[in-house]
């Protein structure tokens, strides 16, 4: 609904991580991701670049989609 990626562990799904919604963009940043998660679920603890991707940023809310004139003019809001 935020137009933003899903990267960590679903807080409901214990051993469950996500690592998806790059929506092309993953091409580019998956390694980047991919070493941040790999470091998380090996215990080393989250990086702060990954906070604002959380899966559980949802949790306890009611996440609604806004529309947009065009896919790429919700990231300006």
């Amino acid at each position: 609904p935020d137009k933003r990626p899903l990267v960590g562990a679903y807080p409901e799904r214990p051993g469950v991580y996500a690592l998806n919604g790059w929506s092309g963009r993953g091409v580019l940043l998956a390694p980047l991701s991919a070493g941040l998660l790999a470091a998380e679920i090996a215990g080393e603890g989250r990086d702060a670049l990954l906070a604002t991707f959380d899966p559980a940023r949802f949790v306890g809310s009611e996440a609604k989609a806004t529309a947009h004139a065009d896919y790429y003019s919700g990231y300006a809001h």
